[in-house]
Formats: structure tokens, C-alpha cells, sequence
């Protein structure tokens, strides 16, 4: 949803227009049922694993350029939905106040990671999103970009100390 900026899955299936789906992804797009329990299966630290080798590849092999020598990395928050009515046990709160009386709002709300290198010559600029964190109650972007910057600086020493491999990734959905 966060490249699309659509409230959800069933948006993105009513407003697709079935002849651009097809023609890129050549294909009929999935349903949304079916676009949601995808990535529901997946582990989370198996596929910020796996999207970190992606670019440990892509930067072993130069295709990351800097700018002028330095590497550029966004953060930014990031409220994905919110609803009056709807809502789960990771949901912030907030309360609405307007002319007809106060309504509790439930929303979430992240701090995602991008990466920004130089665009390779005759290319495009490529935009990685790195990770994200979601933030928790009480807290502000700041706190949760910190949470997220520690742990991405946690793992990056881990995998240091151990050999890059794919192959010993296990990215069996649950």
C-alpha cells in the first residue's frame, strides 16, 4: 500500500484498470484476498534479511553509486490508514475533535528508511526501500526513527561478522 497511496487492497482492485495490469504484469492482477495473505505469511526479519542482500549485491557490484562520495538515506514518517470504526491491537489513537462532538480515531503510523544513491549514467536514480518501524504508543517519529536506526546498526554488525550468503536464508512462508 505504501507505493500505491491507496487505503487498501480492495481500493487498488476497484480502481485498477484491468488492461494496464495485464499489460505489465502480463497477467491478470491477483485479487486483493490473495494480496493480502501473501505477504501476511512472510517472516519480517527473513525479508529485511533478504532486501538488505539485495543491496549488499547491488553495492558489491557498484550498481548504488554515491553522490560526490556520500551515501544519502531518507527517513521519513509515514501514517499508512486510519479509521473510526476499524482497528487492531497495534493501532495508535488519537482523538478528532470537530463540531459534531469528539470521535476516537485508530491509525498506523511508520518510519520507513530509503536509500537514495546517484543515478547510474543513461539510468534512472533508483530509490531502495530499506526498512521500516513501526511506531508505538507514546511515541514520536523521533523515538521510532531512533529504535529503527539501532537496529539496522545491530544487524549490519551482525552480518559483518557472518558471510553474505543466500543460501542460507530460509524464506519459507509460515
Amino acid at each position: 500500500m505504501f507505493w500505491t497511496r491507496l487505503p487498501s487492497l480492495n481500493a487498488l482492485a476497484q480502481i485498477s484498470a484491468p488492461r494496464f495490469w495485464k499489460q505489465w504484469l502480463h497477467q491478470p492482477l491477483a485479487s486483493a484476498d490473495t494480496l493480502g495473505r501473501v505477504p501476511a505469511g512472510l517472516y519480517a526479519d527473513q525479508l529485511r534479511q533478504s532486501i538488505f542482500l539485495v543491496y549488499q549485491q547491488l553495492k558489491r557490484n557498484k550498481a548504488l553509486p554515491d553522490h560526490q562520495g556520500i551515501g544519502l538515506a531518507v527517513l521519513d514518517g509515514h501514517e499508512s490508514h486510519a479509521s473510526y470504526r476499524r482497528h487492531c491491537v497495534g493501532c495508535l489513537q488519537r482523538t478528532i475533535h470537530s463540531e459534531h462532538g469528539d470521535r476516537l480515531q485508530h491509525y498506523h503510523r511508520q518510519v520507513t528508511l530509503m536509500l537514495l544513491p546517484a543515478a547510474p549514467p543513461g539510468r534512472p536514480a533508483l530509490r531502495l526501500l530499506l526498512d521500516q518501524e513501526p511506531q508505538r504508543p507514546g511515541e514520536d517519529e523521533v523515538q521510532t526513527a531512533l529504535r529503527l536506526l539501532r537496529r539496522l546498526a545491530r544487524a549490519n554488525l551482525a552480518n559483518r561478522r557472518q558471510p553474505s550468503d543466500s543460501a542460507t536464508l530460509n524464506l519459507q512462508p509460515r
